[in-house]
């Protein structure tokens, strides 16, 4: 299993190689990239080749690559994008994104990609039927470039992990899970999301909150029950292999705190010893 730390944590920012020397100075060679602008412009080759040589410069890998689920942030024109939207603009949009992404996959030595099944609609009944028509040209897409995909629950109706695995044994072996801890403790309890995602979570994302609001705090800062959490991963999910914090500081001032930032990344090191005996 690898220990990764998530750009999200600096998702409010575009990336820069401070911050990816900050991952690795806490003892991190993995992370998992957040594909979204303005974060990361991967639309952009130069930007491309720029991220490039920061992760060789800092000795580290990309595990995974997030897929985006939004447009333009910060812009007037900013929407929530995906394979489930409603409007067919959102869902080309959201192909375009990915394509690209993939595409860009083998260049950061990464086969694994983490998507959004469902958008920001509460209640909407033909969600999963739109999704589903995206993954039959998505997920062959995928597979002939052998890149696999792992949806994310996200506190919405369809993206439970009995709706995510009834889409696995639908798309295997190109699709598996990545089971959002803090998400699954607002939404249906960790334990139980666990047991009902079994042997499809091919990856987590790992942050606590204290049981009502998604706050992507550092293992131990909310109420989840960690070492149940790694007893249940145990039993029943064998094929469990990015361990991913993805965390996150509520602010979005000019100056950067790197203290703050460091201290995060230096607490997620060592809860991940804390918790395994091992270094990541």
């Amino acid at each position: 299993m690898i220990a990764s730390v998530s750009t999200h944590l600096f998702a409010f920012y575009r990336l820069e190689e401070k911050y990816l020397q900050w991952i690795a100075d806490a003892g991190f060679s993995s992370i998992e990239l957040w594909g979204a602008q303005p974060h990361f412009n991967f639309h952009d080759a130069a930007e491309v080749q720029r991220v490039l040589g920061w992760l060789c410069g800092a000795g580290l890998s990309v595990g995974s690559v997030h897929l985006p689920f939004y447009h333009d942030f910060r812009e007037p024109t900013f929407r929530y994008i995906g394979f489930s939207d409603e409007d067919e603009y959102g869902r080309r949009l959201m192909a375009d994104k990915a394509k690209q992404l993939i595409n860009l996959c083998p260049t950061f030595g990464s086969r694994f990609v983490v998507l959004h099944p469902v958008g920001k609609k509460a209640h909407d009944p033909q969600a999963l039927p739109r999704l589903r028509r995206e993954l039959d040209w998505f997920a062959p897409y995928c597979a002939e470039r052998g890149i696999k995909i792992a949806l994310e629950n996200v506190m919405l109706p369809g993206s439970r992990a009995n709706h995510l695995a009834d889409l696995c044994r639908d798309y295997a072996p190109t699709l598996g899970i990545c089971l959002d801890l803090g998400h699954a403790l607002i939404d249906g309890g960790v334990a139980e999301e666990i047991e009902a995602a079994g042997e499809y979570i091919l990856a987590v994302h790992v942050h606590d909150n204290r049981g009502a609001h998604d706050e992507h705090l550092l293992p131990g800062r909310g109420v989840i029950d960690w070492p149940a959490v790694f007893a249940a991963l145990s039993r029943h999910s064998p094929n469990l292999r990015h361990f991913t914090f993805e965390l996150m500081i509520p602010v979005m001032d000019d100056a950067i705190d790197e203290a703050r930032y460091r201290e995060i990344l230096n607490g997620a090191q060592l809860f991940w010893r804390s918790m395994t005996g091992t270094d990541t």
